[in-house]
């Protein structure tokens, strides 16, 4: 059954509940919750930036690329032809920050103006804009924007705003533990958080609230956070969203001198080290699940409002990621199944981009030599049409094995995963000459009757990534008869590639000057063009190094080494 439904919320349509969310409204702010992320243009992705804030002093948004004008009479806030991602982020109010940031008398009423005006046109619930995701990040953002809605010399705004958000925050009690797993539950709990410590309640709602948050902090660590830390969407720009949501949570209950739930802080305890171990050497997230890297400034942001020194982990056995970190040499490979996300329940949404989507990339990894890239998956555009999404999430986007130009995973009309590697495992072995790790996915089974297993080898000073890439007969229906396949590792556009000379080896040269050079055998070896989406927004050109091959009999074998020749 669908999670967002009007079946399911009919008592959200009665004009009872909302009578009753009505009473005693809020007259007082009881907390004020100054903002923790004020950022530089250009840290957050998901942020407008001072361009389009100043777009939006006209009347036009600005979310991902893709902008929409709200018409002065558009009481609906859904423009025609806009997406629901972009739909979802105007109902949030995330994009107050860039009004406030401006500083401007100008860009402050017009932040009071579209709030008065969004109370008066959304009073009551509507599937996109109260969802409780979406509601979460809005009771959030109005809080942490008080000091420009409640300017001393506007009293207009006061009362109807106060009542907003106590009907909000009275309605996440009942709503959020409505929403969908993963990070959509973090937002709602977010601003369920946020609202009880901030606004005053009469006792009945009171109790009702903070029971609603215990529980729902702790429905976090057994549902949404994974024992390692990785959250439930296994996309690292999910993993930083939850990460700021719930240090905005801890720093409200230090604020208010109130104690956290336990939950609380076990969460960021589990959260915080799983954010750490998706950042390469450049400081900025791994490409995975739709992700974007993200920004070294905003990243380390939340590391310092983290506080602590916890180490970053090498291995992720509930979230499917493992880490190979020696010298100055990153690897971080997915090694993990997507069909649990994939399998969401129907109905709940997938909030691409901002919380990722599955991808169809077993075994594919990243690789950084110092704070450059080398070897990456595609990653995703915000803006892709149906087409290009799916591009991007096949498994011809990463930096692993496809066989006969089929993807291994497939999915259905809303993007949810139905087909694709449902068993994936990892053997992890460490001496003092390097660390070996053994995996393998069984997304090929079905149609072709061929497991997938990849070797990797990264050597204790980090100058050498050795692989060995096998198709071996593992069952299904299809037999074991003589398919092409392709492995690709896609390189950064930061990274010049050509082809040696005098042996079929690949030369590979970074901005700085580094050369690595990849030779194989059992596959032919040629590069090929690529496109690398790692801001979200703008597609870049870049190489891909190409070993072609064919099954045979018993399979195939590609044997690869990676080696650092500079000093």
């Amino acid at each position: 059954m669908a999670a967002w439904t009007w079946v399911r919320h009919a008592r959200f349509l009665s004009p009872f509940y909302w009578r009753k969310l009505d009473r005693d409204p809020p007259d007082a702010i009881r907390l004020p919750l100054p903002s923790l992320w004020e950022r530089e243009e250009g840290e957050a992705t998901d942020e407008p930036s001072p361009r389009a804030a100043t777009a939006t002093l006209e009347g036009t948004f600005v979310f991902f690329g893709e902008s929409h004008r709200l018409g002065d009479n558009d009481s609906t806030w859904l423009p025609e032809g806009s997406s629901a991602a972009w739909r979802a982020e105007l109902h949030s109010f995330d994009w107050l920050q860039g009004l406030r940031a401006l500083g401007t008398a100008h860009a402050h009423d017009t932040a009071r103006e579209l709030v008065g005006r969004w109370i008066a046109d959304h009073g009551h619930w509507h599937p996109v804009s109260w969802r409780p995701d979406c509601v979460g990040r809005r009771v959030a953002a109005w809080l942490h924007t008080l000091d420009i809605l409640l300017a001393p010399a506007e009293d207009r705004l006061r009362a109807p705003l106060l009542a907003s958000l106590g009907r909000q925050g009275r309605y996440l009690i009942d709503a959020a533990p409505m929403a969908a797993a993963g990070l959509p539950r973090v937002q709602a709990f977010t601003g369920l958080a946020l609202a009880t410590l901030a606004l005053p309640l009469p006792p009945d709602l009171a109790g009702a609230a903070e029971k609603s948050v215990a529980a729902l902090s702790e429905t976090l660590i057994t549902e949404d956070i994974r024992p390692d830390g990785g959250l439930l969407e296994r996309c690292p720009s999910a993993q930083l969203r939850a990460t700021e949501a719930l240090l905005s949570v801890r720093a409200a209950y230090g604020a208010a001198q109130v104690t956290p739930p336990a939950a609380l802080s076990l969460a960021l305890d589990r959260i915080v080290p799983m954010l750490r171990f998706f950042c390469l050497g450049d400081g900025a997230l791994a490409l995975f699940n739709g992700g974007q890297e993200e920004t070294a400034a905003r990243l380390d942001a939340v590391f310092d409002r983290a506080g602590g020194g916890a180490k970053t982990p090498q291995g992720a056995p509930h979230s499917g990621f493992q880490r190979l970190e020696r010298g100055q040499t990153i690897a971080v490979i997915d090694c993990g199944s997507n069909l649990s996300a994939g399998r969401a329940e129907a109905g709940a949404p997938l909030l691409y981009p901002l919380g990722g989507a599955p991808h169809a990339g077993p075994l594919s990894f990243e690789l950084s030599d110092g704070e450059e890239r080398l070897i990456v998956n595609c990653g995703a555009h915000r803006l892709a049409d149906d087409r290009w999404r799916k591009a991007q999430r096949a498994t011809a986007a990463h930096s692993t094995l496809t066989l006969n130009d089929r993807s291994c995973g497939e999915f259905d009309s809303d993007g949810r995963m139905t087909r694709g590697a449902a068993h994936v495992t990892v053997s992890r072995e460490e001496s003092p000459d390097g660390v070996w790790l053994d995996l393998s996915h069984d997304g090929y089974i079905g149609p072709f009757g061929l497991l997938v297993q990849r070797r990797l080898f990264l050597s204790a000073d980090g100058r050498d990534l050795r692989g060995e890439d096998r198709l071996v007969p593992g069952g299904g229906e299809m037999g074991y008869g003589i398919a092409p396949f392709v492995l690709r590792f896609h390189l950064h556009p930061d990274v010049q590639a050509s082809l040696s000379a005098d042996t079929p080896a690949v030369l590979l040269r970074t901005a700085s000057g580094s050369r690595w050079r990849l030779r194989a055998a059992g596959a032919a070896l040629a590069l090929g063009d690529s496109v690398y989406l790692g801001s979200g927004v703008d597609m870049r050109r870049c190489q891909q190094i190409i070993l072609t091959g064919e099954t045979e009999g018993a399979g195939a074998t590609v044997k690869w080494a990676l080696r650092r020749e500079d000093g």
